[in-house]
């Protein structure tokens, strides 16, 4: 819910100051590259770049990818980053047209087919609406001969900033929903990562998950094998009490919590294993057998260091 209430503010901002209109950037081409990218290494450096060439043009943007975590990113975060730019573009799109809209009536009006008394358009239509509303009133008044009172002109200035207002956040709403339910790929990235284990997935011990891993090399499934190695090593935290495995969580809301525990066995490095992890099973990039063997090795040495601290 915070995430969209951010988005929301976002594109009541861009409306209200037109930066999508204006900015020469082509938030389209950028989303594009992001979408190609296999790693997250990958779309933090595009985020890098992206960063650069918007400089003080779109503050907020450059905010989001500044206050991101280079070393151990979220994913989640930087699917949010990647949904604020898909926003960015999206309203891009519609400014687009209403330029394009605006351009056809300025030549239309130019042909003299419908003329303007005063040259421009001074209020809209509710506006108008309730002063023609006004006039009607006064001339009725006067009808009357018996009547001498003067009428006071009603003030209709305010209403066309409330219908302004008013369509503003109609015109938010609509585009809000269209995104949501009518893009395919706006749904396809506003699905967040979920937690390492299926919610139908049986719980298994640590020596189970290390079999089960050996199953999977063997059938050459080395993804589904890293992921079971990794699994077991979390097993194993929590059998020693550093650190609770929630099968809800990815791996780095995992790591984030050993990495604070007062358990966690000084000397061991998780954060490597955890970012190749997350290459690896997020990414779908895997070396075969030999990423099987490193995530083996890890889970033989976190088994050693445990080992140290409870004898300690």
């Amino acid at each position: 819910m915070r995430n969209w209430l951010a988005l929301s503010f976002i594109l009541i901002l861009s409306l209200a100051t037109g930066w999508a209109g204006a900015a020469p950037l082509e938030y389209k081409d950028w989303l594009s590259r992001l979408e190609q990218a296999k790693t997250t290494h990958d779309k933090i450096s595009i985020l890098g770049e992206l960063e650069k060439t918007v400089g003080d043009s779109d503050p907020e943007l450059t905010t989001l990818i500044q206050n991101l975590d280079a070393k151990t990113p979220a994913k989640e975060e930087i699917d949010f980053i990647v949904d604020s730019i898909a926003l960015r573009a999206e309203v891009a799109k519609v400014k687009s047209v209403d330029q394009k809209g605006n351009k056809l009536a300025k030549e239309i009006k130019a042909k003299g087919n419908y003329p303007d008394a005063d040259g421009k358009r001074k209020s809209n239509w509710i506006a108008r609406a309730f002063e023609r509303m006004a006039t009607n009133f006064q001339c009725e008044r006067k009808r009357d001969p018996n009547e001498n009172m003067s009428i006071p002109t009603l003030d209709t200035s305010w209403i066309s900033y409330v219908a302004w207002i008013l369509l503003g956040a109609a015109v938010l709403v609509a585009l809000f929903f269209a995104i949501k339910y009518f893009s395919p790929q706006f749904k396809r990235r506003s699905r967040r990562v979920g937690g390492l284990m299926e919610e139908d997935e049986p719980e298994r011990t640590a020596p189970e998950w290390i079999e089960n891993a050996m199953g999977l090399a063997a059938q050459q499934k080395y993804r589904e094998a890293v992921r079971a190695l990794y699994l077991a090593s979390l097993v194993e935290f929590d059998s020693a009490r550093v650190a609770r495995f929630l099968r809800g969580e990815t791996n780095w809301e995992h790591y984030r919590r050993i990495s604070a525990s007062s358990r966690y066995p000084a000397g061991f490095d998780f954060l490597t294993p955890t970012s190749r992890f997350d290459t690896i099973w997020y990414g779908h990039i895997t070396q075969g057998q030999s990423d099987v063997d490193y995530f083996m090795e890890v889970y033989r040495t976190l088994c050693q260091h445990l080992a140290m601290v409870k004898s300690a």
